[in-house]
C-alpha cells in the first residue's frame, strides 16, 4: 500500500594503531558515502508537513506505476502533474533528479535533452530542479532544498527523525560529518532522537557508549574498527537488522530461496556501511520503507548503487567476487549491470 502522512494525504573498542586504522577506514566510508549519496529528502515540524497532490489518484497511480519499474509511464505523468503545480510530484522528481541510484535503465537510455524535459522544470540551460519551485509551499522541499545547498545544520536531522524520515536523518548526519571532517560531540549523540546507528561519529575517539558489548556480534561496525565479526554473524545482523531492509527486500523478490547469501553478497558488492544507512525509500511520506522494500524499484536501486558504487573497470570483478556466495545474485546483479551498458558482460563461473 503506498501511504502519505497526514491529514488529507494518502495514506572499540581498542586502542592504539588498530582503533586509528578503524577510525580512517569510517572516515573513507563517510566521504564515499557524501559523494555517492542518493536524494536526501526533506523536514520541517511535523504539523506542516503535508504535500499538496500526494491523495490525487493520478499521483497515486503514477507513483505505483514508477515503483513497479514502468518509468516510461510513470515518469511522464509525473512530469504533466509537475507542470500542472502538483507539489507531491514536483518533490518526487526533485528527488530522482538528484538520485543516481533512483534513475533507471529507461532514464539512462535517454538522450540528455529527454531527461532533462522530464525531470525538470524549464530555466536556464539545462534546466531547473523541481525543489526550487515545490520550495515555495511545501516546507519539505524547503529544507530539502537547503541540505542540497549546503546551509543544513544539525537541526535538520532532528527535524527528519520528528517527521519520521530516519533515512533521511542518517543521510543529512553523513553529509555533516563529511564536511567538517570529525564526527559529533558527546551532549550532541547522547540525545534521545540520535540514530542508534551513527554512534561511532565520534572523532578522533570513540565515545564510551560505543563498545565492543554494545554492538551485535555482526554489526559492520565492528569491522570497521578492527573488531573480529564470529562467523555468520553478519549474516545475522543482515537478516534481522531495519537497515539491511532494501537488501532482503531485493533478495525476496529476486533470490528468494538462498535469500540469507544473497544479503551477504549484495551486502560485500555494496562494501560500505554508511551507503547502506541510505538506501531505502525516497520519502517516507510517499511510499514506506516497507513497501518500498518489496517493490522491484527498491530492487533496481539497490543494483543501480552497487554499480555506481565501482568504477566499470572492478564491476566484474565484484561480480566474481560474489558469485562465490551466492551464485543467483551474482546473476541477477550482473543481468542489472547490463542493462546500464552496450558492451557484453563477462560470464560468471561458479565456484568449483
Amino acid at each position: 500500500m503506498l501511504s502519505c502522512a497526514g491529514a488529507g494525504i494518502v495514506a572499540p573498542l581498542q586502542s592504539g594503531g588498530c582503533m586509528r586504522a578503524g577510525l580512517k577506514r569510517i572516515w573513507r566510508q563517510v566521504l564515499t558515502a557524501l559523494v555517492l549519496l542518493v536524494a536526501i529528502p526533506d523536514l520541517v515540524p511535523v504539523a506542516a508537513q503535508e504535500i499538496c497532490g500526494c491523495g490525487l489518484p493520478v499521483f497515486r497511480a503514477a507513483l505505483s506505476q514508477w515503483l513497479k519499474g514502468d518509468e516510461e509511464t510513470a515518469l511522464a505523468s509525473l512530469r504533466d502533474l509537475a507542470h500542472e503545480h502538483n507539489l507531491a510530484a514536483q518533490t518526487l522528481l526533485a528527488i530522482i533528479d538528484k538520485s543516481g541510484s533512483l534513475q533507471g535503465p529507461y532514464l539512462y537510455s535517454l538522450p540528455r535533452t529527454e531527461r532533462i524535459a522530464l525531470l525538470r522544470a524549464e530555466g536556464g540551460i539545462s534546466g531547473q530542479n523541481w525543489i526550487h519551485t515545490a520550495a515555495k509551499d511545501v516546507p519539505l522541499a524547503q529544507s530539502l532544498n537547503a541540505l542540497w545547498s549546503v546551509e543544513s545544520d544539525k537541526s535538520l536531522a532532528h527535524e527528519f527523525i520528528l517527521a519520521g524520515e530516519d533515512r533521511a536523518a542518517r543521510a543529512t548526519l553523513l553529509v555533516l560529518a563529511a564536511r567538517q571532517e570529525k564526527g559529533f560531540s558527546d551532549t550532541f549523540r547522547a540525545q534521545d532522537w540520535y540514530p542508534e546507528s551513527l554512534l561511532h561519529l565520534a572523532g578522533p575517539y570513540l565515545p564510551d557508549s560505543v563498545t565492543a558489548d554494545s554492538l551485535h556480534p555482526g554489526h559492520p561496525v565492528r569491522a570497521m574498527l578492527g573488531l573480529p565479526l564470529p562467523k555468520d554473524a553478519l549474516s545475522q545482523w543482515l537478516g534481522q537488522s531495519p537497515l539491511a531492509l532494501p537488501l532482503r527486500g531485493a533478495c525476496a523478490r529476486h533470490c528468494p530461496e538462498t535469500a540469507g547469501t544473497c544479503a551477504l553478497a549484495l551486502y560485500h558488492a555494496l562494501d560500505n556501511y554508511h551507503v547502506l544507512l541510505t538506501l531505502g525509500s525516497p520519502l517516507a511520506k510517499l511510499v514506506s520503507e516497507a513497501d518500498f522494500a518489496q517493490s522491484p524499484r527498491n530492487a533496481e536501486a539497490v543494483a543501480r548503487r552497487i554499480m555506481l558504487n565501482h568504477t566499470a573497470r572492478t564491476r566484474e570483478t565484484v561480480l566474481q567476487k560474489i558469485v562465490k556466495m551466492d551464485v543467483c545474485t551474482a546473476t541477477w546483479l550482473g543481468d542489472e549491470f547490463a542493462r546500464y551498458t552496450y558492451r557484453t558482460r563477462l560470464p560468471i563461473k561458479a565456484a568449483e
